[in-house]
């Protein structure tokens, strides 16, 4: 959202309004309260300037999945307080003043991917999917030794210390990728990967295309960065070979951002002729490629494709991975394969960023480096555990949740009957289980059908989860109505 004064006036989109109110109906009390609080606090703190016009009562009330008399009492409230006026012909203009943050209080961030990160105390946590630490790498962190050598100790390179820039390289000539040490960036976690590369690469105005569903985190960067997003329609194994040619025709894309392999929310997997056609185009247009490669080892088949760049190594390919989903994501590692020229920009941008990532996170890396088959294979084993029960118990208390049995990675994508996902996960909170929607993870349109479920807890939580989940659902659907029976576009 772009906050503005009253001589620039704005009006704000529903669906960025609702990601910064996050999880504002988990209080007490009837909900036209619950949010006119949590609008109150968004104009008491600036996040939304003086001037701003607000969605109207219906586009909100659909976007937030409640009735309209809840919008309409709600803009009430901050009218009678002095928040808001109407004006005929206008909207609903916000009047009253931004207050300063002289207490130290932190305005909620703007973007979508924050809402991930705040799950209720009360509920099971399905929002985060991230597994917990492997005992076996916990294990290798707790030997590792820091030798206490100017070269090591004293290093402050920012793409990384050298003894693991060497193995990394080794382990994608090993994957069929020819690496030199020096392609390689360390970074504090994917994310941080994926901002570097963004901004390394994206100058404002500049055409990023995406998956139709994808990491918030990616859009955030994107468009903190001025970058204009353009969502690649997805089939149920990822992007659309053609709809894909047709955008990079038309659009000229400055880069395309990629999650081919069990794709973060929707599972899916490119096939290889899909691979090879994605890299065949981005070579003949000369369209950067990022690809998330964070989940490609979980096939639970065994088999893990090569990466994008292994085809087309000629083109400017930004490859990222990490270790936390893998072993621990108390590790924040993770790393960034490109060409020598981008690495000197993620160099300079990394210096500036953090300096350089931890030295003891990196000679842990090292050490799991020299095992990671052996810790795949341990992650694997548990994610197909966790999977099985999850399905197993969604199928049997939720059969008319629509899913395909996932072939890797760690999410569950499930469409709903009659969509209204937003509305399900106000209820599904209500009985203790909090779960992202559609909303979350899409570029552009918000079908609101699907939610994401992870498979990241332990099968006793996941089957209690499922149960709550249950609950709700026979809660949702006796609410039925006019408010929550609206039909949804499919989307997958």
């Amino acid at each position: 959202m772009t906050a503005v004064d009253g001589a620039n006036p704005s009006k704000l989109d529903p669906f960025d309004l609702a990601a910064q109110l996050g999880a504002w109906s988990e209080g007490r009390g009837p909900l036209y309260r619950q949010l006119a609080a949590a609008l109150a606090d968004l104009l008491a703190d600036g996040a939304i300037r003086s001037g701003t016009t607000l969605p109207p009562e219906r586009r909100l009330a659909d976007r937030l999945s409640v009735s309209r008399g809840t919008v309409v009492n709600a803009y009430g409230q901050l009218e009678q307080q002095g928040w808001i006026r109407r004006v005929q012909g206008r909207g609903t203009i916000v009047t009253g003043p931004a207050r300063a943050q002289v207490d130290g209080s932190v305005a909620p961030p703007d973007g979508v991917g924050h809402r991930l990160f705040m799950p209720s105390l009360h509920s099971i946590d399905l929002l985060v999917a991230v597994p917990a630490a492997l005992p076996e790498a916990l294990d290798i962190c707790e030997q590792t030794l820091i030798p206490r050598t100017p070269d090591i100790c004293d290093n402050a390179e920012p793409a990384g210390i050298d003894p693991l820039r060497h193995r990394i390289a080794e382990w994608y000539r090993a994957s069929g990728l020819p690496t030199n040490p020096e392609q390689i960036v360390v970074t504090s976690g994917a994310q941080q990967a994926i901002a570097l590369a963004v901004e390394a690469v994206i100058q404002p105005g500049d055409v990023v295309l995406v998956e139709s569903f994808t990491w918030p985190g990616l859009l955030d960067i994107v468009r903190a960065n001025g970058g204009r997003v353009h969502a690649v329609p997805m089939d149920d194994h990822g992007v659309i070979v053609e709809e894909f040619a047709t955008m990079v025709e038309r659009l000229r894309p400055r880069m395309v951002a990629l999650n081919p392999h069990n794709h973060n929310p929707t599972g899916s997997r490119l096939p290889a002729s899909r691979r090879d056609a994605v890299a065949d185009l981005c070579a003949r247009y000369g369209v950067a490629v990022i690809e998330d490669r964070v989940a490609s080892l979980l096939n639970f088949d065994h088999q893990v494709p090569p990466p994008l760049a292994a085809g087309r190594p000629e083109a400017a390919h930004v490859t990222i991975d990490s270790l936390n989903k893998l072993t621990w994501p108390g590790l924040r590692l993770g790393w960034i394969r490109t060409d020598t020229p981008t690495v000197a920009k993620l160099r300079a941008a990394k210096a500036l960023n953090d300096l350089y990532s931890s030295i003891p996170s990196q000679l842990m890396a090292l050490r799991i480096m020299e095992k990671l088959d052996e810790l795949t294979d341990a992650r694997r084993t548990m994610m197909v555990e966790r999977s099985n029960t999850l399905v197993e118990a969604v199928a049997r208390r939720l059969p008319d949740w629509e899913f395909r049995r996932p072939q890797g990675g760690v999410v569950l994508w499930v469409g709903l009957p009659g969509g209204r996902a937003a509305a399900f996960a106000r209820i599904a909170r209500s009985h203790g289980v909090s779960v992202a929607t559609s909303a979350e993870f899409a570029a552009h349109s918000d079908p609101d059908d699907h939610i994401r479920l992870p498979f990241t807890q332990s099968p006793e939580v996941l089957a209690i989860a499922v149960e709550r989940l249950a609950r709700a659902w026979e809660a949702f659907r006796a609410e039925g109505s006019s408010i929550f029976a609206q039909p949804a576009p499919s989307i997958i």
